[in-house]
């Protein structure tokens, strides 16, 4: 019997709960040890230690097998712990999930210790030791060396080396950090009045208060330069910073800009880094030789020590939102994870989100406003092209009024814009024989005719066919006709009414890394190319200095659509897409095509009348009991088989127990009734702001035991309803 510390260690796995472990000594909570599970050696933290030794029979508990942390000092910071826990609780996710987004083995792998060197920080080396002193002169003779060869040259014990380390008299040298520059916090950056009046109103937040600030600019407005400077107070007062963006082909340009001013303690994280990289970063982000980073939706989870400032740019963007895994709201998460830091936050937008457009009105965020664009510049001059009567002139789907825009546009040497939101060729493929649609086999969709690469694809599970010429049901040749029109069809009929014209397709399918984004960047912002075709792609941030004219097809295809942010969505992408107008140059022009230019959200853009839309919309959800104003819980539940699935649900159906105040609805198939050959049912669960959702959805949930083969996905504040 022995004296031991009872333990509960959280393991980076899909589970829910904390286990049992015991070890000689006390550890802290974020400590980062090795633990046998489930016949394999695992990485585990320290989640929650015991105030009090207990005995414990032999074998009765398991023991820890190593503290990984006293050796490297790497520990998960309690503000990181902290989020972690609320993370979890509030989207529903499994603890062990949300911690493995922090957490990975390759971030603390000791096989890789030996591909590091360490030199020593002679500047910060007062009182050391007679040992130490052995390690030093080593150093003096050959540095670099590494861990093991400084130990044995040096004949002392590892642990020696360990705590020069600790005291950072030893310092790792890393390729991508031996020759950090200083950052240039002094770069002077000329601002007109309302950019003053913001940075002044910023800074006060910044040094006095902890806040929540909406930029709400538009766009080329200087919105990047206004909390840039906040970035560079935020690293002079000895804090870290993170600039979120939505999309990752964003980073790259980003951060070749950013470099100029904060030197080589900046980095990058998104999903495309390789296991080198993210390791490096990780240990630079907690150790804190890495003061900003600029990263995608997976940043919020890195272990900032001193954190001060979250920036998350266009915060209306809907990729903010993960729909896989650990399912959450990027944006939403930045302000609690601020808030946990104390640190402050900023969203910025020139379309915000109707969510922080009623949290300003309640006053639970501040709000900075630059209404005029940063050169000087005006805004363009947006007007609509009535379909109805062009499609009755004979017109194709592209006017004769639009072509003439075109053709005077390219005339001046300008750039033209056309923004289609529909990727591929044609969205439908039909047999003009037998009338039979192409559809995807593994889900209730159709197949996307996408002419470049001469292939039919599903854009929900990824499934592709090769086209083909002759109907697979009656036999008959040549008669698969598409149908609908998508942006490689823009592409095509542009093609041949300006044949001479050099253009490029702006989309996802088209741009595969970020290598082929630069090089196209660079071709537009050098004028080499007349006609940008892009999808939505084309609208995130991105500055054409010779772009004067922007057409808009199908501008109403958003107002189609039934889910609660339809509306919301048309008029942020209407708007950011006019926005890439006459940015540099003047008298710009925008024309959206439509059928409804009576629209009020079509007029509130035409008319410039921001307020109204944010007004009516409000308004709507407020009194159809909608986001912000109630809370919404989507539940998918899926199953190969449908009967199974039918019994389930209504299994659900029967048992639910909500108060009075929550609203359950269904169980009804979900849009897409069969997705990856699995079939879909819905629910939806509708409660007050202050109402504690979860809680009762939770309770409903783990009454019902389900079936192995159905499959449940919980979705806290849905952004879509397929």
């Amino acid at each position: 019997m022995n004296n031991t510390n009872n333990l509960s260690i959280l393991l980076p796995t899909n589970v829910g709960k904390t286990f049992l472990y015991s070890y000689t000594k006390k550890l802290k909570i974020g400590t980062i040890v090795k633990v046998s599970f489930s016949n394999r050696e695992s990485m585990g933290v320290v989640w929650n230690p015991s105030d009090t030794n207990i005995i414990l029979q032999k074998h009765q508990i398991k023991s820890i097998l190593s503290d990984i942390s006293s050796e490297e000092q790497i520990y998960l910071p309690l503000d990181l712990i902290e989020f972690i826990n609320w993370v979890s609780e509030y989207y529903m996710m499994p603890l062990g999930l949300v911690l493995k987004a922090a957490l990975k083995a390759k971030f603390i792998e000791k096989k890789m210790n030996y591909n590091f060197t360490y030199k020593s920080n002679r500047s910060l080396v007062k009182k050391i030791t007679p040992q130490q002193s052995k390690v030093l002169n080593v150093l003096k003779i050959k540095e670099p060396l590494d861990r093991k060869s400084l130990t044995k040259l040096s004949n002392v014990s590892p642990a020696i080396i360990s705590r020069m380390i600790k005291n950072e008299i030893l310092l790792p040298e890393n390729p991508k950090e031996e020759n950090l520059k200083l950052i240039n916090l002094s770069k002077k950056v000329t601002f007109n009045k309302e950019q003053n009046e913001a940075v002044k109103k910023i800074s006060n937040e910044i040094y006095n208060s902890q806040k929540v600030i909406l930029i709400d600019g538009v766009t080329g407005s200087g919105k990047t330069e206004v909390y840039l400077d906040a970035v560079s107070k935020v690293i002079q007062m000895g804090k870290q910073a993170l600039i979120m963006l939505p999309e990752i082909t964003l980073t790259h340009e980003f951060l070749t800009e950013f470099q100029s001013r904060f030197g080589d303690q900046i980095a990058a994280w998104h999903s495309n880094l390789t296991g080198k990289d993210r390791r490096n970063i990780w240990r630079g982000v907690l150790f804190g030789r890495i003061k900003l980073v600029i990263g995608a939706r997976s940043s919020l989870y890195l272990p900032f020590n001193k954190l001060g400032l979250i920036v998350v740019d266009e915060e209306h963007d809907q990729s903010y939102k993960q729909e896989e895994g650990i399912i959450y709201n990027a944006r939403d998460m930045a302000v609690l994870r601020a808030q946990k830091s104390g640190a402050n936050c900023i969203l910025a937008s020139a379309t915000p989100s109707v969510e922080s457009y009623e949290n300003v009105l309640k006053k639970r965020y501040e709000k900075v406003v630059l209404g005029k664009r940063y050169s000087g510049t005006k805004m363009p001059i947006i007007n609509s092209i009535d379909m109805r009567y062009a499609e009755k002139e004979g017109n194709s789907f592209l006017p004769s009024e639009l072509v003439r825009d075109i053709e005077e546009t390219l005339n001046r040497n300008e750039q033209v814009l056309l923004f289609l939101n529909r990727r591929g060729y044609s969205p439908l493929s039909i047999c003009g024989n037998c009338g039979i649609r192409i559809d995807c086999p593994n889900c209730d969709t159709w197949l996307v005719f996408h002419k470049n690469n001469s292939k039919y694809i599903c854009h929900y599970c990824g499934y592709s066919e090769t086209h083909y010429s002759s109907c697979k049901n009656c036999g008959s040749e040549n008669t698969i006709i598409p149908s609908g029109r998508g942006i490689e069809k823009v592409d095509e009929e542009i093609g041949k009414i300006f044949p001479n014209a050099n253009r490029v397709v702006f989309s996802s399918d088209y741009l595969k890394n970020s290598s082929q984004m630069d090089n196209m960047l660079k071709d537009i912002k050098a004028n080499k190319i007349n006609i940008i075709i892009g999808t939505q792609l084309v609208s995130k941030g991105h500055n054409f200095p010779f772009l004067t004219y922007v057409g808009i097809l199908d501008a109403d295809f958003g107002l189609e659509m039934t889910d609660v942010r339809a509306a919301e969505r048309t008029y942020q992408i209407l708007n950011q897409v006019s926005g890439r107008a006459g940015r540099i140059k003047q008298n710009s022009k925008v024309k959206i095509l439509t059928h409804m230019p009576d629209h009020p959200l079509i007029e509130s853009i035409l008319k410039n009348k921001k307020e109204d839309f944010y007004r009516t919309e409000i308004e709507m959800r407020s009194n159809s009991r909608m986001p912000p104003f109630f809370r919404l819980i989507s539940i998918i539940i899926s199953s190969k088989n449908r009967q199974l699935l039918n019994q389930y649900a209504e299994k659900l159906y029967l048992a639910r127990n909500f108060p009075q105040n929550i609203d359950l609805y269904g169980p009804i198939e979900a849009p897409i009734s069969r997705l990856n050959r699995r079939h879909r049912m819905r629910f939806l669960i509708r409660g007050p702001r202050n109402s504690n959702i979860q809680f009762y959805t939770k309770r409903w949930l783990d009454s019902n035991k389900m079936s192995a083969q159905i499959k449940i996905i919980i979705d806290v504040d849905p952004q879509n309803f397929i």
